[in-house]
């Protein structure tokens, strides 16, 4: 699925199905969820909003949990990781430490790990960047790791001062 940050909303995943309907998620920041589906013109078929665990039992059944193509621990153990895990983009400013520096220079700025897993730059995108890969102002950094370690992570890229 195609994702795409929403700003101040969250984040809206899309796919287009073989009817040429798409199926709109949207997870906002603030823990609600929707699914709008919308016709070739963009014309909303339907929408739900759905509360965590209404969305918890949606994804479980599309992964056919209780039919062994996917065990319920293994899809808890994910459910636990995914929240103590973050995966966030940030943006390089003017004025930010991590300008210039190359991809490994960054990491090491947090002790707590944080990986680089893929940097926007302009109309260029960048999956899985060498250690060596130079940041530059008005890169989106595509970063993954302890939800503390991204927040320490985003507050060393701000302009010290």
């Amino acid at each position: 699925m195609e994702g795409q940050i929403i700003p101040g909303v969250g984040t809206q995943y899309s796919l287009t199905t073989t009817n040429n309907e798409t199926v709109h998620v949207i997870l906002h920041y603030n823990g609600k969820r929707e699914i709008y589906i919308t016709d070739d013109d963009e014309d909303v078929i339907a929408n739900i909003g759905l509360n965590e665990s209404e969305a918890r039992e949606i994804a479980l059944k599309l992964m056919d949990v209780n039919h062994d193509t996917m065990e319920k621990k293994a899809f808890e153990r994910f459910t636990l990781l995914r929240k103590q895990m973050l995966v966030d983009w940030i943006k390089v400013g003017q004025l930010s430490p991590l300008k210039d520096m190359n991809i490994e220079q960054a990491e090491h700025r947090v002790p707590n790990g944080v990986n680089i897993v893929g940097i926007s730059r302009g109309s260029d995108i960048i999956p899985k960047p060498d250690s060596s890969e130079r940041i530059h102002e008005g890169d989106i950094l595509l970063v993954i790791g302890y939800n503390d370690a991204v927040s320490e992570f985003e507050a060393v890229c701000r302009p010290q001062g």
